[in-house]
């Protein structure tokens, strides 16, 4: 945990200052131990650099509509695929907003970053020394990314946080950057994910948000579809007017490919099985400013 990254945590929901004891490292960064505001009224603990600020961290994740949980194989075979596709598309719009992000420099704060790593790795591939604070519900899985960093001597300047995106326990007005490779659309309830990437940023300061829209759900019974965009407004309304609510700018959209959602694929995909609806997504980039 860098110290630019050390000096923005607060206590979530209430903001409050905190404290930290425990073990540093020869850099005088966080190691082992524990955040607490005044009075230890909220206590939040440390390990391998890596605070936790969750109520129920996430431990597995989806994959081909079996639960799992990561490994560092995993990690490490999505680190080497992102290297793959970006020598092959490096011209892309998404490659381009990581170069751009890496020429500018500033602080990066990538939202549930999971197996994947978010945008994390094209960040490091066009500047191995730039500052991005990977969070996810589950603080395992930034632990393996942790260490895979380490072993590879990549990304010294990586941070991570063990967080709720709705909740983010982060001083107001601090990063330059919040960005996400699909990371807000595993996120329930977006809208209030948001409110806080707005809350975090810069004035002046840019969303790059890389996800898809869901497209099928009002084919569900009225209930179940009022549950899903309850938790997922851009599908109801799309991405652009859920990000404009909020108070940024938007500076342009792409869209890019469409398929179909594959019945095995998620917990979704057995929903959509079960009341016999297909379901698409569409993918889409968005940049948008905060005023």
């Amino acid at each position: 945990m860098i110290s630019e990254f050390q000096h923005l945590f607060v206590a979530p929901g209430n903001y409050r200052e905190l404290s930290y004891e425990g073990t540093r490292t020869q850099e005088d960064n966080w190691l082992e131990g524990q955040l607490f505001t005044k009075g230890h009224d909220d206590l939040f603990l440390v390990h391998n650099g890596i605070p936790d600020f969750t109520d129920v961290s996430k431990t597995t994740w989806s994959g081909g509509g079996v639960e799992v949980t990561p490994t560092i194989d995993w990690i490490e075979r999505n680190w080497l695929d992102h290297q793959e596709k970006m020598r092959e598309h490096e011209d892309h719009d998404y490659y381009s907003f990581a170069r751009r992000i890496a020429h500018d420099g500033g602080l990066v704060l990538d939202v549930a970053s999971g197996p994947g790593g978010g945008a994390m790795p094209a960040i490091l591939f066009f500047d191995s020394d730039a500052k991005v604070l990977m969070s996810d519900l589950g603080p395992s899985v930034l632990d393996l990314w942790r260490q895979h960093l380490e072993r590879t001597r990549e990304g010294r300047n990586v941070s991570f946080v063990g967080m709720d995106a709705t909740e983010m326990p982060l001083r107001r007005n601090r990063f330059d950057y919040v960005v996400d490779s699909g990371g807000f659309g595993n996120i329930s309830h977006t809208d209030k994910a948001l409110q806080e990437a707005h809350r975090v940023l810069k004035p002046g300061g840019t969303l790059y948000l890389n996800d898809s829209i869901t497209e099928g759900l009002d084919q569900f019974p009225p209930e179940v579809y009022r549950t899903l965009v309850e938790a997922s407004p851009q599908d109801q309304h799309g991405w652009e007017h859920v990000i404009r609510d909020v108070g940024f700018s938007i500076v342009s959209t792409k869209t890019w490919s469409r398929r179909q959602l594959e019945y095995e694929e998620s917990d979704l995909g057995a929903l959509a099985k079960e009341h016999g609806v297909k379901i698409w997504f569409l993918g889409l980039s968005i940049i948008a400013v905060k005023s």
